[in-house]
C-alpha cells in the first residue's frame, strides 16, 4: 500500500511541485493540520507534504526506487522469507539511489526542480570544493562505469 500511495504522490509532484511548494515550504508538517489549504498534489496535502519531503530533501528523482523496495518488502512480509535477498536489494538500491541522485544534481545543477534532492546537491557541494567540478564529473563517469561493470 505505501509502494502505491508513494508512486502516485511522486507523480502527481511531478507536475504539482510549483503549485504546492510554497504552501509546504511555509507550512511544513502543520500543513496537515491547516484547514483550507488546497494543494494540487493528487493524495491532498499528505500527498504533497511526503513527495516534497522525498525530493526536496531527499534523493530527488531517484527517490522514485524507493517505489520497488517498498514492493520487495511487501512481498517479504507476504512470505516471511528471503530477508537477505531484501538486504541485498535495499543496499543495491540505495547506493544508486545515492549515485543516480549525485549525477542528477550534477547534470541539472542550475534547475528550479530538486533533480538530485538535498542529497545529490549537498554531496556534490562537498565534493566539489576538494576536487572541483571537472573531478566531481570524472568520479561520478568513473563510478558510472565502476556500476556498470558491477
Amino acid at each position: 500500500m505505501s509502494a502505491i500511495y508513494l508512486c502516485i504522490s511522486f507523480i502527481s509532484y511531478l507536475s504539482s511541485w510549483k503549485a504546492d511548494q510554497d504552501k509546504v515550504l511555509q507550512l511544513s508538517w502543520g500543513l496537515l493540520v491547516k484547514s483550507g489549504t488546497d494543494v494540487s498534489n493528487w493524495l491532498g496535502r499528505l500527498g504533497a507534504l511526503t513527495a516534497h519531503f522525498f525530493f526536496y530533501y531527499g534523493f530527488g528523482l531517484a527517490s522514485f526506487l524507493f517505489i520497488p523496495i517498498f514492493v520487495h518488502l511487501g512481498f517479504r512480509f507476504i512470505r516471511k522469507s528471503g530477508w537477505l535477498r531484501l538486504l541485498r536489494f535495499s543496499t543495491h538500491s540505495l547506493l544508486v539511489m545515492a549515485l543516480l541522485s549525485m549525477i542528477l544534481d550534477f547534470v541539472f545543477r542550475s534547475s528550479y526542480f530538486p533533480f538530485g534532492g538535498a542529497f545529490g546537491s549537498r554531496t556534490n557541494g562537498i565534493m566539489s570544493a576538494y576536487v572541483g567540478d571537472i573531478g566531481l564529473g570524472v568520479a561520478l563517469i568513473f563510478t558510472m562505469i565502476t556500476f556498470i561493470i558491477w
